[in-house]
C-alpha cells in the first residue's frame, strides 16, 4: 500500500512532534571493507576516537564460500589472499601478525583450509573452486584450500603466520576496543552464488562446521550472513566445476522463481537458510563463550526489496539471529533510467516513473515488512555512508530530481568524502521522502543521506523502537566523523520540514570539486579523497507520493575487489540551469485550501505549519496559543 497524504504527513509528525531528545540507539553497526586499504596507499582503516567510541560492532567484509572436489565439500575461506592474509597492513611482520601453532598445521607446517581451518593431520588436496569475483578481476588465487609457505608469511622458526588485514583488525584494533563485536561476514554480492549448493542437506554440516572453526580460529565475536540472495542467482558462476552457469556475469541476477535458473534448487532456498542459521546457532553455543565471554553472535545483512524480502521465512530468521542489519539503500540508483532516492524513508516516486508501476520500496516500507515476524528491537536501519550518481541530468522544475539520466563511466557510487568535496554541486532536501540529493549545473546528481538525512532516521528508529543502525562502508564518512556525528548525536532533532532560512530561497552548497585519484592494484581500483564542509539544506520535491523500485542490483555489498568506493570523473555534460526552490509564502493560506507549488512552506491563518502537498496546503503542525507560526524559518517561537 502507497503511503497517502495524511500518513505522510502522519508520519513525518511522528517523527519531528514528539521526540524532542533521541536516546542512543543499542547498536552501531559498520562493515570493514578488507580491500579499503588499496584505497589508501596500502594503509588500513583507522578508528577516530569517535568511531572507537560509538561502534558496538564492525563486520569484516567478507569470507566467501569455496568447494573442494576430492572430498566433496564446501568450506568457508579467503576472498582475496593478498588483503586478507598476506600484506603487512598496519603491522609489524611476521612479529605482529595471527600466529599458526603446531597442533593447527597440517603435515609439513602449512596450514590446512579443509575441512576446516586449522586442521591437523595430512594436509588436503589442494585442488579448489571458486567462480566468484567481480567482472574483469580475476582472484589470485581464485581460492585455496593449503596455505603453505609459499603463500602465506612465517616467523622466525619457520612456522606459519596470518597477517594481512585480518592480523590488523584482529590483533590491534580488536585488543585495542575490547568493547567492540567483531564479526566475520560470509557473502556479498559478488560471493553468495555458492551459498545454495553449500546448504544442501548432503553439505550443510560441513559447511556450518568449516565456519564455526573459522570464527574460532581467528576469535571473531560471530558470525553475519551476506547471502545476495536466497531464491536468487547470478550469472556466471556455477557451483561446481562440472555445473551449468547462469547466463551472464555476475552482475547478471535472476529470480528463480520467475525463470529456469542454471542451479534449479535455489527455489529451497528458503527452507536451505532456515536450516543453515538453526545450524550455525547450534555450532556456535557447542563453542561456549567467545575469548571475552560473551555469547557469539549471528546477524545478516537483509534485503530490502519485496523480490527479496518474499523469498525468507522471516519468523524462523529472527528466532535464530541476534539481530537483522536490513541494506536500507540501493534502492534506486544509476542502473536506472531515472534519478531517484536510494535510501528514502518514504517513497514518494511519481508513478509516471518507469518501470510503471513501480513496487513500493523504502526505509519504512522495509521495516514494517520485516517487523511482521521479527521483533522491533532486532532490526536494524541501514545507513550509506555513500551515494549513487547520474550524469547527463537536466534540473526540470525539481533540481534534477526524478529527472532522466545516465549513469557514470565507471562506477557509479561514491563516498560520501568525496561528494563534499565537489564545490559544483549543491544539496536539496525532499520532506516528504525526508531523503537528500545533490545536484550541480553541469547535469551531475547524486542521491546520498546528508546529516539530515541521517538525523531523520535517527528519530525515525527512535520513534520505532528499532535495534540500531548499520553503516556501509565504515570509510565512507570524512575526517571530522560528519556523518557518524549525526548518527550519534543526542541533541534535539530538527522537526522536518527544514527550516527555510530566508523567504527567498536558500540553498546550500556542498564542497567539493572532487580531484579523483585511481589506484590501481592487482584486485580493485577505487578512490580517495578527503576534506570537508558542511551543508544547510533546502527543498525543491518531488511530485506526488507513490512509489518506486526494489533495485536488479545488489542492496548493499559491494564487491570483495571491485567497485565499492570508486568515484570516476563524469562524462562531461552539457551544462543546464538548475531552478530554484520553491519560496515560502506569507499569505497565510487556510490548510485543505488549493495551492501550487509542491514543497512551499507557509505559516497557515489557523496559527499552524502549512506544506503544498499534491496540490493542497497541508497542516504539518500548530503552534501553542502562547506562541505564534513565524515566517521564513517557519518555526513556532
Amino acid at each position: 500500500m502507497f503511503l497517502s497524504t495524511k500518513s505522510v504527513v502522519a508520519a513525518i509528525l511522528a517523527l519531528s512532534g514528539s521526540i524532542s531528545n533521541v536516546l542512543a540507539a543499542s547498536r552501531y553497526i559498520a562493515y570493514h571493507e578488507s580491500w579499503y586499504f588499496y584505497d589508501n596507499q596500502n594503509q588500513p582503516y583507522t578508528l577516530s576516537p569517535l568511531a572507537a567510541s560509538k561502534y558496538t560492532h564492525i563486520n569484516y567484509a567478507f569470507a566467501t564460500v569455496h568447494y573442494h572436489p576430492a572430498t566433496d565439500q564446501y568450506y568457508v575461506g579467503f576472498t582475496d589472499a593478498y588483503a586478507d592474509y598476506q600484506a603487512c597492513v598496519g603491522t609489524s611482520c611476521p612479529t605482529e601478525c595471527i600466529p599458526v601453532p603446531a597442533n593447527k598445521q597440517c603435515t609439513g607446517g602449512k596450514v590446512a583450509m579443509v575441512p576446516y581451518i586449522g586442521a591437523s593431520g595430512a594436509c588436503p588436496n589442494t585442488q579448489c573452486f571458486n567462480p566468484s569475483g567481480a567482472p574483469g578481476s580475476p582472484r589470485v588465487p581464485q581460492c585455496e584450500s593449503v596455505l603453505d609457505p609459499n603463500s602465506i608469511q612465517t616467523d622466525a622458526n619457520g612456522s606459519p603466520v596470518i597477517c594481512g588485514n585480518l592480523a590488523y583488525v584482529l590483533k590491534k584494533l580488536k585488543p585495542a576496543n575490547p568493547s567492540i563485536k567483531f564479526l566475520i561476514s560470509i557473502g556479498g554480492w559478488y560471493d553468495s552464488n555458492l551459498f545454495s549448493a553449500a546448504t544442501e542437506d548432503k553439505y550443510i554440516d560441513a559447511f556450518v562446521n568449516s565456519i564455526a572453526k573459522f570464527v574460532q580460529f581467528f576469535g571473531f565475536d560471530g558470525v553475519d550472513y551476506d547471502w545476495e540472495y536466497p531464491g536468487w542467482e547470478h550469472g556466471g558462476e556455477p557451483v561446481s566445476p562440472s555445473a551449468p552457469s547462469g547466463t551472464g556475469n555476475s552482475e547478471n541476477t535472476y529470480d528463480c522463481s520467475k525463470t529456469t535458473c542454471a542451479y534449479p534448487a535455489r527455489n529451497d532456498d528458503k527452507r536451505k537458510f532456515n536450516n543453515l542459521l538453526i545450524k550455525t546457532r547450534a555450532a556456535l553455543k557447542s563453542l561456549g563463550k567467545t575469548p571475552s565471554g560473551s555469547d557469539y553472535l549471528i546477524s545478516m545483512a537483509a534485503p530490502a526489496g519485496d523480490d527479496k524480502m518474499n523469498k525468507l521465512d522471516i519468523p524462523t530468521i529472527c528466532s535464530n539471529l541476534d539481530y537483522v542489519n536490513i541494506m536500507t539503500y540501493d534502492i534506486h540508483g544509476e542502473w536506472e533510467s531515472t534519478t531517484n532516492h536510494q535510501a528514502p524513508i518514504y517513497d514518494d516516486t511519481p508513478p509516471s516513473n518507469p518501470p510503471n508501476p513501480i513496487p513500493e520500496t523504502s526505509v519504512d516500507y522495509a521495516v514494517k515488512y520485516w517487523a511482521k515476524g521479527c521483533p522491533s528491537d532486532k532490526i536494524v536501519v541501514g545507513i550509506p555512508f555513500y551515494g549513487h550518481k547520474w550524469v547527463s541530468v537536466a534540473a526540470g522544475t525539481t533540481n534534477g530530481l526524478f529527472q532522466k539520466g545516465s549513469a557514470p563511466q565507471g562506477d557509479g557510487s561514491t563516498n560520501y568524502n568525496a561528494i563534499i568535496k565537489d564545490t559544483t554541486l549543491t544539496t536539496y532536501w525532499d520532506p516528504v521522502a525526508q531523503a537528500s540529493w545533490a545536484f550541480s549545473p553541469s547535469g551531475t546528481f547524486i542521491s546520498y543521506d546528508s546529516p539530515q538525512a541521517i538525523q531523520a532516521k535517527v528519530a525515525y528508529v527512535a520513534q520505532n523502537n528499532l535495534g540500531g543502525f548499520m553503516v556501509w562502508p565504515i570509510d565512507g564518512d570524512d575526517s571530522n566523523d560528519t556523518l557518524l556525528k549525526a548518527l550519534t548525536s543526542n541533541n534535539p532533532v530538527p522537526p522536518p520540514p527544514p527550516p527555510v532560512s530566508t523567504t527567498t530561497t536558500t540553498t546550500t552548497t556542498t564542497p567539493v570539486k572532487t580531484t579523483t585519484t585511481t589506484t590501481t592494484t592487482p584486485v580493485k581500483t577505487t578512490t580517495t579523497t578527503t576534506t570537508t564542509t558542511t551543508t544547510t539544506t533546502t527543498t525543491t520535491t518531488p511530485v506526488k507520493t507513490t512509489t518506486t523500485t526494489t533495485p536488479i542490483k545488489s542492496t548493499t555489498t559491494k564487491s570483495t575487489k571491485t567497485s565499492t568506493t570508486t568515484t570516476t570523473t563524469p562524462v562531461k555534460t552539457t551544462t543546464t540551469t538548475t531552478s530554484s526552490a520553491p519560496s515560502p509564502t506569507n499569505g497565510n493560506p487556510t490548510a485543505n485550501t488549493p495551492c501550487s507549488t509542491f514543497g512551499t512552506y507557509s505559516c497557515g491563518s489557523a496559527n499552524d505549519i502549512l506544506i503544498c502537498f499534491n496540490n493542497v496546503w497541508t497542516s504539518i503542525g500548530s503552534c501553542p496559543s502562547s506562541q505564534k507560526c513565524v515566517p521564513g524559518p517557519f518555526v513556532c517561537a
